[in-house]
């Protein structure tokens, strides 16, 4: 492509944005009623193209109960869809995608992501489901805590070491590339956040950001450590958490250490932007205008405001691989409506998985984290789990898939988690026939199994 239709591209982009931005800034407004018409036109149109094009929903009548025998659709039948599950997203593979390509949403590619359960998939995205509409939601979310995105942001995340080098910064001219298209460039400086927690503090204190994203597990790490107070006298004027769940707890301390508020995102590769924090009320608002989230029980009836229950998503937009009341492995407490001038719905809390850190010999301290893409690669495993047990040694365990166990190659993975984590770390690794669950049934990847363990540092998630 020229760089004249690059530039014609960035500024296709950044006009949709503008437009769709534009929109969510009165759905937002919109009351329960007028909202759950405006859902129900967007599923319509999702679901008939599912049921027409898509085999996994066309060849199993998967949505037939949904379907009156005019071809009117009966809403009050909406939960007689199958719940989609993630096993099930990774058995039907090709057989979730649309067999035909509708030009209007754009270029399609695929994204692989374990998410917080070990157990990857891939998922088809399109310039309109991803781009798009991320990008929408996520300046609708900087307009509520009045973020600024041509400011410095140090951007606290996991980085692959055979493009990165994780003992340096990374400056970036935008803090997203969507954002070129919009004209916001802001200063982003990439940093590795598997780094040790003190190399981290410094390398932000030299930055001096004026907005810090990170997960919330290394955060807390960082309030924890910074025992001369260098954060708190940074100004920093918000943070945005992303990728697990953030206890109340863990964010009050943030925000009292830092002298600023905190927007919490919620959502995942698979289904996009779910939900976010307010400042007005304070609790995850659902971006219903892009996604129909459920909250259900065990019987799969709808959960009642105060109530915990499983997470259901249909992302509006992803026509090119349609998840229709997709599991998304997490729970959350409903919230009663009001009491918002936001009038998006409302949850309470959001639980997710949280992540421990390992602490090895002299001191160092990590949040530990693994891209997944060598786990299939090396060892073709189906899911694992890294268990801390003992100062400089560590367990992985995994569930075989598609390499068998004289050809996983162990070496290749030690090195990787010493290049990753610390490099005198030992590893033991033990093929196993299942993986345990953890709180709200999901599957911990990092533990710490340490019989004589120290205790851990005052703030750090135990």
């Amino acid at each position: 492509m020229t760089e004249d239709a690059k530039a014609l591209a960035r500024g296709a982009l950044g006009q949709v944005v503008r437009r769709f931005l534009d929109t969510l800034r009165k759905t937002q407004f919109m009351p329960p009623e007028r909202m759950r018409e405006y859902q129900r036109g967007l599923l319509e149109r999702l679901v008939r193209h599912a049921r027409a094009h898509v085999p996994f929903y066309r060849d199993g009548g998967r949505l037939n109960p949904l379907f009156r025998a005019d071809d009117t659709i009966d809403w009050e039948r909406w939960g007689e869809i199958p719940v989609l599950t993630r096993g099930e997203v990774r058995s039907a593979g090709a057989a979730l995608h649309s067999d035909i390509e509708l030009p209007e949403h754009g270029a399609t590619w695929a994204l692989s992501t374990s998410g917080s359960t070990g157990e990857p998939v891939s998922v088809v995205h399109t310039h309109l489901s991803r781009s798009v509409t991320w990008t929408a939601i996520l300046l609708r979310d900087y307009e509520r805590y009045a973020i600024d995105p041509t400011r410095r942001l140090a951007h606290l995340a996991p980085a692959d070491p055979a493009k990165f080098d994780l003992t340096k910064v990374r400056r970036q001219d935008c803090w997203y590339p969507e954002f070129a298209a919009l004209n916001l460039f802001g200063e982003r400086y990439d940093i590795a956040d598997t780094r040790d927690v003190r190399d981290i503090i410094d390398v932000v204190v030299s930055l001096r950001p004026d907005y810090l994203r990170v997960q919330p597990i290394v955060l807390d790490l960082m309030c924890a450590n910074d025992d001369r107070g260098r954060l708190s006298d940074l100004g920093v004027r918000a943070i945005t958490t992303v990728g697990e769940h953030i206890s109340k707890d863990a964010r009050a301390r943030a925000e009292a250490h830092f002298r600023c508020r905190s927007l919490d995102h919620y959502g995942s590769n698979e289904c996009g932007r779910m939900a976010s924090t307010c400042p007005h009320c304070g609790r995850y608002h659902v971006h219903a205008d892009v996604a129909l989230l459920e909250v259900i029980d065990e019987i799969g009836e709808p959960t009642p405001p105060g109530a915990v229950g499983r997470i259901i998503a249909t992302p509006f937009y992803n026509y090119a691989m349609p998840l229709i009341r997709y599991d998304h492995a997490d729970q959350a407490q409903v919230g009663s409506p009001g009491g918002c001038p936001v009038m998006l719905p409302a949850l309470d809390a959001v639980h997710g998985k949280e992540r421990t850190s390992f602490c090895f010999s002299g001191g160092v301290r990590i949040r530990p984290t693994l891209p997944h893409e060598p786990v299939v690669q090396l060892l073709g495993a189906q899911s694992y789990q890294v268990a801390q047990v003992a100062e400089d040694r560590c367990e992985f365990r995994l569930v075989a898939g598609s390499i068998p166990e004289h050809e996983m190659r162990f070496d290749e993975m030690t090195a990787l988690l010493r290049t990753l984590w610390w490099n005198g770390l030992k590893v033991d690794y033990r093929i196993v026939p299942a993986l345990p669950r953890g709180r709200y049934g999901k599957l911990v990847l990092f533990v710490r199994e340490m019989a004589d363990a120290a205790p851990m540092p005052t703030g750090e998630p135990r």
